[in-house]
């Protein structure tokens, strides 16, 4: 609200004062009552009064102000009506409307000469708004205070009874959930009766999604349940710190798989499962010291991130990748038989040698080794095993030529070309 100015505070208590004034000399000047004359009617008697000029200004200063406060009173209903708060606005009406009806009555019966009831209807009046100041705690510094915070407070907040019917909201939930300005107190909050609110929730704000926490306090009377309080405060931000942080420690941050640890404690997770067979293969760049020499760290680290997005182009969804150190890549394969884990080697190989890398105006190619191992169903798998196995296999792909790929054969600890 707007808050007048000295002058203005002075102009608009100037004539009130003034009548003060005149009502203790009116017998002298005939400013506020012109004349007064005793009249007996039906044998009831009473004072007609003819009104003076000040008593003209006084109505005008009365009326000029009912209007003014009758304005204010229809500009804010609705967000009365809004907050529940029938009662107040329609005693508020009441209130003011009383004593101005009585006085335009008199004023119209009989040319002034009927009974004046405005000093009863000024009574009703004042303990209507007495009534209102008590019950309501209007003058009261802290609801005032508490409804003012929670309508500024950047949380939803959501009064719904006990069976999330919706009761009432502040303005951030109203932003929130448009729907709500068509609500009705008792109205089902959802329209799909089936939804409610849970601990997390992602919603649609303006063009992007976000991500509240809602927390939920009863409302009790007694023993019973009769409503809840729901707030809903975002944590877009927070959850997209704690992604980041997750990423950082899951995921190679040159390559985007998963890091050594990483690989190693899903890696032994899923081998827990006796009623799968699984495949670890071993991965490794040849001559890859010779491309960083020739064409620098920044043209090596390209060729790692490419590896990276080819080898996974040649996986399922669900198969386990990661960097076990330097240009070597660990992959675990559940559930495919050997002879199929052997042609996706193969065509990981024939993937890589066939990728061409531009970087800085260098342009060159790829091989890579592989060393394969197998894991049958029904046995017990040992992760550091397998990854002895699959490094003697790529060893000895290594030792007879590079850019193939060997399988370890468990019986003379020898490998085979598959």
């Amino acid at each position: 609200p707007v808050r007048p100015s000295a002058k203005t505070r002075i102009l608009i208590s100037f004539p009130p004062l003034l009548l003060a004034l005149i009502f203790q000399v009116f017998r002298v000047f005939n400013l506020y009552i012109n004349k007064v004359t005793f009249v007996e009617q039906a044998g009831v008697y009473h004072w007609q009064v003819v009104m003076g000029p000040f008593q003209i200004i006084n109505l005008i200063y009365s009326y000029a102000f009912f209007f003014l406060s009758l304005g204010l009173i229809v500009k804010y209903f609705n967000v009365f009506r809004k907050h529940n708060r029938h009662e107040q606005i329609y005693l508020l009406i009441a209130s003011l409307l009383l004593p101005v009806l009585t006085h335009v009555v008199f004023r119209l019966c009989a040319q002034g000469t009927a009974h004046d009831y405005s000093p009863l209807a000024m009574g009703m009046s004042l303990s209507l708004l007495l009534y209102l100041v008590r019950h309501f705690s209007l003058l009261r510094v802290i609801p005032l205070a508490r409804t003012r915070v929670i309508e500024q407070m950047e949380d939803a907040l959501i009064i719904c009874d006990a069976r999330q019917r919706y009761l009432d909201a502040n303005l951030a939930a109203r932003a929130l959930f448009p729907h709500i300005e068509n609500l009705q107190p008792g109205d089902h909050f959802f329209v799909d009766k089936g939804m409610r609110f849970i601990e997390e929730m992602q919603l649609k704000v303006g063009d992007s999604m976000r991500t509240f926490k809602v927390s939920q306090t009863q409302i009790r009377q007694g023993k019973k349940d009769s409503g809840v309080c729901i707030l809903l405060h975002d944590i877009t931000q927070k959850q997209e710190m704690v992604e980041k942080l997750f990423d950082g420690a899951t995921f190679d941050s040159m390559m985007n798989i998963l890091n050594r640890a990483s690989f190693f404690e899903r890696a032994e997770i899923a081998l827990t499962d006796t009623g799968s067979e699984f495949t670890l293969m071993m991965l490794d760049i040849d001559h890859f010291k010779r491309i960083n020499d020739l064409y620098g760290h920044a043209s090596g680290d390209a060729a790692l991130q490419k590896l990276a997005r080819v080898v996974q182009s040649a996986l399922r969804k669900g198969d386990l990748i990661g960097r076990f150190g330097g240009e070597e890549v660990t992959i675990l394969l559940e559930n495919v038989s050997l002879s199929a884990a052997m042609v996706t080697a193969s065509r990981i190989r024939r993937l890589v040698e066939n990728m061409t890398i531009e970087h800085e105006g260098n342009t060159f190619h790829l091989t890579v080794s592989i060393g394969v191992t197998h894991s049958k169903r029904g046995e017990p798998h040992s992760l550091d095993e397998m990854i002895e196995q699959a490094d003697k296999a790529l060893y000895a792909v290594k030792h007879s030529g590079r850019n193939g790929s060997l399988l370890y054969e468990s019986g003379d600890e020898a490998v085979s070309k598959a």
